[in-house]
């Protein structure tokens, strides 16, 4: 982080302040339930949200093919 030219001091400081690790945590839970167990995962919805999606891994031709069925389930 330092290399990069970030500020380490307030990095630490946020290291331990519970409402980091509260959010980290409330994610972490949030990716299990939708079924996310990596990086990259791709969440493909349809507007009215009647289509959702959840793509592990990167595959274009999954993401495209998802893209159209949310698309399609938005028209229905």
């Amino acid at each position: 982080a330092k290399k990069e030219g970030l500020d380490t001091s307030a990095l630490e400081k946020a290291q331990k302040d519970a409402s980091v690790e509260y959010a980290i945590r409330e994610n972490h839970a949030l990716a299990q339930a939708m079924g996310v167990d990596g990086t990259p995962a791709f969440i493909i919805a349809s507007v009215d949200g009647s289509y959702v999606d959840v793509i592990n891994g990167y595959s274009a031709e999954a993401i495209l093919d998802s893209i159209a069925d949310a698309k399609d389930a938005a028209k229905n």
